[in-house]
C-alpha cells in the first residue's frame, strides 16, 4: 500500500529529474557552459542575488538602503519583491560568479517544490494516496505558467505556496482550522506581496461563493465571510514587518509614477486562449504582449471539462465552480479585470501573470472529477460532450493555425496525439479501475507530454553563457575591492560601459544606474531632468557631465583599456555594451590600469555632504533642454557664471543631399538613392572646455550615424527625455572638432540638436570654494553618515542623499527638519552655525509593522495557551 510518503517523494522527483534532464541536455550551469540567465533573469535579477549575498555577508544595513540603487534609496521593497524566498540562502554558500549554477539549481527544487505543495494538497484534501495525485502534481509543476515564468524566478514562491495556501482555506472554511491558512498565507505576504495579492483575491473569491451552500442562513454566512477576513487580517498583521514599510515604499515609487486608465474593452479574441493547450505554445514573442500560458496536461483538460457536463456531481457545485471558471477566463481577456488581478497596475511584459491559479483551479477541479471516474466509473455521455468539446477546439486551432505564431504542425498533431491517447487510457482505465499499470501509464503519458511542453518552450529562447556573467562579475569586483582598498571615504562610481542597469549590484560598489520596480519616482525625474535616460523602473547614469560628476561625487570612472590584448578586448566586448566614449574622462587621472579595465578618478568629485549657499530659485526644467535645467541647477547652487553656453556649428559641407545651415531639426534629402548622405560642419571650443550635444528623444539614431573628430558617438537607447552627449574635450589649447552626421535613408528629419561646452574655470572655481569649507564625512553603514565640520557659518548643509521622509537628521546632537533641494535630495538649514551633522535612515512603517507583528504574536501565544487551559477545566 502506497503511503503518503511515497507519494510525496515522487511529486517532488519526478518534476527534478524532468528539468534536471533537460537542463543537463542544454548544457545550463551547473552542467554546462550555458545558464538560465536569460530577459529579467539575466539583466536584473541576478544583480539583485549579487546584492543579497553581499548584503548578507558584508553590510546588513544595505538590506534597509543602499547607495548601490541608483543615487540612493529604500531596499524594503526590493527585499519583499524580488529577494524573499528562503531557496535565495543557498546564494550564501558560493561566490558571486558562481551565481548561474546556484541559480540552475535553485530553479530545479522551485520545480520540485511545486509537485510537491500540490500533492500534499490532492493526497489531504481528497484522502488520495494513488499515482493519479504524482499524476497531477507533475503537471502543476510543469504547468505552461511555469515554464514560461521560469526565468521570474521571484514568483514561482507563490505556486508552490497555493496548494497549501488553499489546503488551509478549506479547511478554515469546513471546520474552522486556521492554522495552515494563517501561516501559508503570511508565509506568502512576506515572499513576495505581489503574487500574495492574487492570491488573496482568488481566495477571497472562493470564499465569498463556496460558503453559500455551506451557510445554513445570510448569518451563519455572514459569519463564514467573517471568519476568513479575520484570519487573513492575522496573516496580514504577521507579515506587517515587511509590509508596511513595503507600502510606504511603493508611495514613493512604483504607485507615484504608475497611471492606469480603465479601459473597457476586451484585449484580444478570447477564443485565442485555446492554442494555449498544445504544447510548446511560448516562444519569445510571447513575453511582451501574449495570451496567457494556460497548458496543463490533456488529463487535467479532459477532467476539467467532464466535471461540468457530468451528473455525478452536485449542481450547485458546478453552477459555483462555473462562476469562477468565467471570471477568470473574461479576467484573462477583459482589460479592467486584468488590472484588478495585477493590483491596479497593468503590467510590463509577461501579461496574465496570475493565470498560474486558474491552472490550479483546473487541477482542483480535473482531480475531483478524476478521483469520481475511478472510484464510481465514466459515463458516456459526458465522456462524449467532453471529447466532442476538445475536438471542437482542435479544430478551431486546425483552422486558424496561422494566427498562432508559437505553434506549427508538429506540436499541434502532438498535441493531437497526446490527448488522444489520454482519453484512450481512461475509457481502458474504466474497465480496469484496480489496475496500478494503467495509473503508471497514465503517470508516464503525463511526464511525457509535459516534458515535450518544456523543451518544446524552453528550447525558442536564447541564453546567456554562464562565463559572460561570471567574467563581469570577476572584473568588477575586483576593480571594488582595489577602489575600497585604496579609499575608505564614501564614493560613487559610473561606468562607460554597461552589462545590465544593475551593474553596481554585482560589482559591489556605489553606481549611478538601477532597474528595479522600487525605483523612487523623484530620482527618476531628476535623472531626466539633466539629460540621462530614465523611465517608470529604471534610470542609467550613461550621459554624465563634468558638473553632475562633481555634485554627485562620482569621484571615479571605469572604463575599457584601450590597450588590452585583442583577446582580452574580444571578451570584454562580449560581455558588455558601450554606452559612451566620453573624451572628457581626459580630464581625470588614470589611477589603475588592469587587463580589461582602467580606473580614472575625479580630483573635482564632492562630498555625499557640503555646505553652501543654496539659493530659493529651484531649477526648472523647460524647453526640453537638460543642460539650462544644470545651468540652473549652478545657479542654484552658487556657481559664479555661465557654466554651459550654446555654440553653433558653422562651415556646412553637404555630399548627397540638400545643403543646410544648422543641425537643429534639419531634414536631410537624398539627391542619389545609391549613395550615402552626409553634412559636416565644425564646431569651435575654447580652452579648457567639455562639448557636449543634446540629442531629443526622437532623433532617429537607428538611421543616423555620428561621429565627433572621426569617433562614433555612442547612445543608450531607449530614452524618453532629450540626453546629453560628451563629444569633446579640450585642456589648455582651444580646437575645431568635426562633427559628421551620415544617413542612408531617401529622408530624414534630425530633430532637436543643440551644442553646448562646459567652462571648467567656473566648474572648477565653484568646487574649490566648496571644498575649502568641507568637512569630514564618514559613511558608518548604509543608514548612517555623519560630517564634522571645521569653519562656523550659516551655510547650508547640501547632500547628494535622494530625499525620503525614512532620513532623519541632527546637528550639534540636536533633531533637524530635513529640505528638499531640485525636488530630489536632502539639504538642512543651518542658522545656528553648527559643526556636527548626522544622518540616520529608519524606513518609513518599519516601527508600526514590528509592533504589529509582535503584538499579533504574542496574542496568538496567549491564546493558544489561554485555550489549552480551559480545554483542560
Amino acid at each position: 500500500m502506497k503511503t503518503k510518503k511515497s507519494i510525496y517523494s515522487l511529486s517532488f522527483l519526478i518534476p527534478l529529474v524532468i528539468v534536471t534532464a533537460y537542463f543537463i541536455f542544454r548544457g545550463f550551469a551547473p552542467f554546462g557552459s550555458s545558464s538560465v540567465l536569460t530577459v529579467d533573469l539575466g539583466q536584473q535579477y541576478v544583480d539583485f542575488y549579487a546584492f543579497f549575498k553581499n548584503a548578507l555577508t558584508s553590510d546588513p544595513s544595505s538590506i534597509l538602503y543602499s547607495f548601490q540603487k541608483a543615487l540612493g534609496g529604500n531596499m524594503i521593497g526590493t527585499w519583499s519583491y524580488y529577494l524573499m524566498s528562503p531557496l535565495n540562502l543557498l546564494l550564501l554558500l558560493f561566490p558571486v560568479k558562481a551565481l548561474p549554477s546556484v541559480i540552475g539549481i535553485i530553479t530545479i527544487l522551485k520545480y520540485a517544490l511545486a509537485g510537491l505543495t500540490c500533492s500534499i494538497f490532492l493526497t489531504n484534501r481528497f484522502s488520495d494516496k494513488s499515482f493519479s495525485v504524482v499524476s497531477f502534481s507533475t503537471s502543476y509543476a510543469l504547468m505552461g505558467w511555469m515554464v514560461a515564468n521560469q526565468l521570474n524566478l521571484l514568483w514561482i514562491d507563490a505556486v508552490i505556496l497555493l496548494p497549501l495556501i488553499f489546503l488551509g482555506l478549506e479547511a478554515l472554511i469546513a471546520n474552522g482550522k486556521s492554522k495552515l491558512f494563517i501561516g501559508t498565507m503570511a508565509a506568502m505576504l512576506m515572499i513576495n506581496y505581489y503574487m500574495a495579492y492574487m492570491i488573496a483575491l482568488f481566495s477571497t473569491i472562493y470564499v465569498i461563493l463556496y460558503s453559500i451552500p455551506l451557510a445554513s442562513n445570510f448569518v451563519d454566512y455572514l459569519k463564514r465571510i467573517g471568519h476568513y477576513v479575520i484570519h487573513f487580517l492575522i496573516s496580514a498583521l504577521l507579515s506587517a514587518w515587511i509590509t508596511i514599510p513595503t507600502f510606504m515604499s511603493l508611495l514613493n515609487s512604483k504607485v507615484a509614477y504608475s497611471t492606469n486608465e480603465l479601459k473597457f474593452k476586451f484585449e484580444y479574441n478570447p477564443l485565442l486562449m485555446i492554442g494555449k493547450f498544445i504544447n510548446g505554445a511560448f516562444d519569445f514573442k510571447q513575453m511582451p504582449n501574449g495570451t496567457p500560458n494556460l497548458f496543463v496536461a490533456s488529463l487535467v483538460i479532459f477532467t476539467f471539462l467532464y466535471f461540468f457536463v457530468s451528473k455525478q456531481f452536485p449542481k450547485q457545485d458546478k453552477i459555483i465552480g462555473l462562476i469562477v471558471t468565467a471570471f477568470f477566463v473574461i479576467s484573462m481577456c477583459f482589460n479592467p479585470l486584468d488590472i484588478l488581478w495585477h493590483a491596479f497596475q497593468l503590467p510590463v511584459w509577461y501579461s496574465y501573470r496570475f493565470s498560474y491559479i486558474f491552472s490550479f483551479w483546473m487541477i482542483f477541479i480535473g482531480f475531483r472529477a478524476y478521483q469520481t471516474i475511478r472510484t464510481d466509473r465514466l459515463r458516456e455521455i459526458p465522456m462524449a460532450i467532453s471529447s466532442i468539446l476538445i475536438i471542437v477546439g482542435l479544430l478551431y486551432i486546425f483552422a486558424n493555425i496561422k494566427k498562432f505564431e508559437y505553434m506549427n504542425s508538429g506540436t499541434f498533431i502532438f498535441g493531437v496525439v497526446y490527448v488522444t491517447a489520454t482519453i484512450a487510457l481512461i475509457v481502458i482505465a474504466n474497465s480496469n479501475r484496480s489496475s496500478k499499470l494503467i495509473q503508471i501509464g497514465m503517470l508516464i503519458l503525463v511526464g511525457g507530454e509535459m516534458s515535450l511542453n518544456l523543451v518544446n518552450s524552453l528550447n525558442s529562447i536564447s541564453y546567456l553563457s554562464a562565463s559572460e556573467y561570471a567574467n563581469f562579475a570577476t572584473i568588477t569586483n575586483d576593480a571594488s575591492k582595489m577602489l575600497n582598498k585604496q579609499d575608505s571615504s564614501f564614493f560613487r562610481v559610473n561606468e562607460t560601459f554597461q552589462r545590465s542597469k544593475n551593474d553596481a549590484l554585482t560589482g559591489n560598489y556605489n553606481g549611478g544606474s538601477n532597474f528595479s520596480s522600487t525605483l523612487e519616482n523623484n530620482v527618476s525625474k531628476f535623472y531626466g531632468n539633466i539629460g540621462n535616460p530614465n523611465g517608470d523602473a529604471f534610470v542609467v547614469y550613461t550621459n554624465p557631465t563634468l558638473f553632475t560628476d562633481a555634485l554627485l561625487g562620482f569621484k571615479y570612472s571605469l572604463s575599457e583599456n584601450p590597450f588590452a590584448s585583442r583577446a582580452e578586448q574580444e571578451i570584454f566586448k562580449s560581455i558588455t555594451n558601450l554606452n559612451t566614449t566620453r573624451p572628457e574622462l581626459e580630464a581625470y587621472s588614470l589611477i589603475d590600469r588592469s587587463k580589461y579595465l582602467d580606473v580614472y578618478e575625479n580630483p573635482a568629485a564632492l562630498p555625499i555632504i557640503f555646505k553652501s549657499e543654496l539659493s530659493n530659485n529651484p531649477p526648472k526644467y523647460r524647453d526640453a533642454d537638460p543642460l539650462q535645467y544644470q545651468n540652473d541647477l549652478a545657479k542654484q547652487l552658487g556657481v559664479r557664471g555661465q557654466l554651459f553656453t550654446q555654440v553653433n556649428p558653422k562651415n556646412y559641407v553637404a555630399n548627397n543631399t540638400n545643403p543646410i545651415n544648422k543641425f537643429d531639426n534639419a531634414i536631410l534629402s537624398k539627391k542619389s538613392l545609391l549613395k550615402p548622405a552626409t553634412i559636416s560642419a565644425k564646431i569651435h571650443v575654447k580652452a579648457h572646455s567639455s562639448l557636449y550635444m543634446e540629442l531629443s528623444e526622437q532623433a532617429p539614431l537607428k538611421d543616423i550615424s555620428i561621429t565627433a573628430d572621426g569617433v562614433a558617438i555612442h547612445q543608450f537607447k531607449p530614452y524618453k527625455h532629450p540626453v546629453v552627449v560628451n563629444i569633446a574635450n579640450t585642456s589648455t589649447q582651444s580646437k575645431d572638432v568635426s562633427i559628421t552626421i551620415s544617413t542612408t535613408k531617401q529622408n530624414i528629419w534630425l530633430s532637436s540638436m543643440r551644442f553646448y561646452q562646459l567652462n571648467k574655470p567656473i566648474l572648477l572655481n565653484w568646487v574649490n570654494r566648496v571644498k575649502s569649507d568641507a568637512g569630514n564625512v564618514k559613511q558608518h553603514s548604509s543608514t548612517q553618515l555623519t560630517a564634522n565640520f571645521k569653519s562656523k557659518n550659516s551655510k547650508q548643509i547640501i547632500t547628494s542623499i535622494p530625499y525620503e521622509q525614512g532620513w532623519s537628521a541632527t546637528i550639534d546632537g540636536k533633531p533637524v527638519k530635513i529640505h528638499k533641494w531640485a525636488n530630489t535630495f536632502i539639504y538642512l538649514n543651518n542658522p545656528k552655525h553648527g559643526q556636527k551633522v548626522a544622518f540616520t535612515y529608519h524606513p518609513q512603517g518599519m516601527v508600526l509593522g514590528v509592533i504589529l507583528t509582535g503584538i499579533t504574536i504574542l496574542g496568538l501565544i496567549g491564546g493558544h495557551f489561554i485555550f489549552k487551559r480551559n480545554r483542560r477545566y
